[in-house]
């Protein structure tokens, strides 16, 4: 090989030499501690804290609501009750239908108040959701 003089390497995305030398911040400037009076909460966690909000509290007039239908609780009329409103509604048989819907409004609303299956939780809720 050749004994001449190496010049050396430059990588390839370096500026070339006769360019102003580019301001580096230090390590302290760019990586610092947040301070107290940054915002606490973002944008997206109130999103998500709302979300939250909104899903529980339709979930639990989802179950409540159901729970009326199946066992008479919160001044509901029961299942008995319940079918007699199908019945009248057009609902023949009423009281599968007023089993069925008792289910479906009760389990989807605690799923959905849970946040499990809630595109399942939210159509069976809505789908249960007739009668009394």
């Amino acid at each position: 090989m050749g004994s001449g003089p190496v010049s050396p390497v430059r990588p390839i995305n370096a500026a070339p030499s006769h360019a102003a030398p580019q301001r580096v911040e230090s390590y302290a400037v760019a990586h610092r501690p947040s301070t107290p009076t940054e915002p606490a909460m973002t944008c997206d966690s109130r999103r998500d804290l709302g979300l939250l909000a909104l899903r529980l509290g339709t979930g639990a007039v989802l179950a409540a609501h159901g729970s009326q239908k199946l066992f008479g609780w919160f001044g509901g009329g029961g299942i008995d009750g319940t079918a007699q409103a199908f019945e009248t509604m057009g609902f023949r048989p009423g009281r599968p239908s007023a089993i069925a819907s008792g289910l479906a409004e009760a389990g989807g609303g605690v799923l959905l108040a849970l946040g499990l299956a809630a595109p399942a939780a939210g159509a069976a809720a809505g789908g249960g959701g007739g009668g009394g």
